[in-house]
């Protein structure tokens, strides 16, 4: 009985080394495994780095271009309607010196002692007689003309 009591114990401790033997070269391998992932993982997590800097990069190649494009646009449209407002004030002012200077002669006229008719002439512009004038015809429509005193 003491052999199998001997035999018990023995085949315990030799499984107890083991175990132990078998514990230390898993744990060994784990964490020479475990090394190995961490290095695939950082080298996963560079390569999706780059690959996402990249894709950024060539995103702000295509979008920047494209803004700079809309910008060159709207300064375009802006430099042009301020060309044409800055035109169209101009020719107003023109007209509108025009104008004043027409209305002093009407006045210079009216104060000569004639008058325009607008009525007579339909579209055209006619001068009324002035004393002691002679009537002119336009030879083109045979529409009278007439020509005041002192021009």
């Amino acid at each position: 009985m003491k052999k199998i009591l001997d035999l018990a114990l023995d085949f315990e401790t030799k499984s107890k080394e083991q175990a132990n033997d078998i514990e230390r070269s898993l744990k060994s391998e784990f964490s020479r495994h475990e090394k190995h992932i961490i290095r695939a993982l950082k080298n996963s997590e560079s390569e999706i780095s780059n690959a996402i800097n990249d894709q950024t990069s060539s995103l702000k190649k295509l979008i920047i271009p494209n803004w700079l494009w809309g910008i060159g646009f709207v300064m375009s449209v802006i430099l042009v309607s301020w060309g044409v407002t800055w035109y169209q004030g101009i020719l107003i002012v023109d007209n509108w010196v025009t104008i004043s200077q027409q209305k002093e002669q009407i006045k210079q006229l009216e104060s000569k002692g004639g008058n325009l008719q607008f009525s007579q002439c339909g579209d055209r512009l006619c001068l009324a007689q002035a004393k002691g004038t002679t009537e002119w015809t336009r030879n083109s429509d045979k529409r009278p003309m007439f020509i005041p005193e002192g021009y």
